[in-house]
């Protein structure tokens, strides 16, 4: 029985050693390659079933793009708090200043929060 659970743990570590392995291997590639083929065709050339190089591939770009978005909904949560900040100290010193007073206008607040905005939402929904 002690035999058995540890033929069985021996395997579980091995297969998930050799995906890791496998993942890693696609992930360094996918750095250099030109496209996901090329990877696949590098994979199988190197002795890796169609199938597995595949699903790797496929699973590898799978969390590339979930990182990628990931990012793009902080760049544009940071964007939109920055842009909503030049609107409040735009609009309280505007309100607070006396007829023909001076107020401030946050130009910079709201250019780079709209730009961060922008990047951010164009990452969540490509995915770069």
């Amino acid at each position: 029985m002690n035999v058995a659970i540890a033929i069985g743990v021996f395997v579980t570590l091995v297969v998930g050693l050799v995906g890791w392995t496998i993942q890693r291997a696609v992930a360094r590639r996918a750095r250099t390659a030109s496209s996901n083929a090329d990877i696949i065709q590098q994979l199988i050339h190197q002795g890796v079933d169609a199938d597995v190089a595949r699903a790797q591939v496929a699973q590898t770009e799978a969390a590339r793009k979930a990182a990628a978005r990931a990012a793009g909904t902080k760049l544009a949560a940071v964007g939109l708090v920055l842009f909503l900040a030049g609107v409040t100290i735009t609009s309280s010193t505007f309100a607070l200043a006396q007829p023909g007073g001076y107020y401030y206008v946050t130009g910079g607040l709201f250019v780079f929060g709209l730009i961060a905005l922008a990047r951010g939402l164009s990452r969540v929904l490509i995915g770069r």
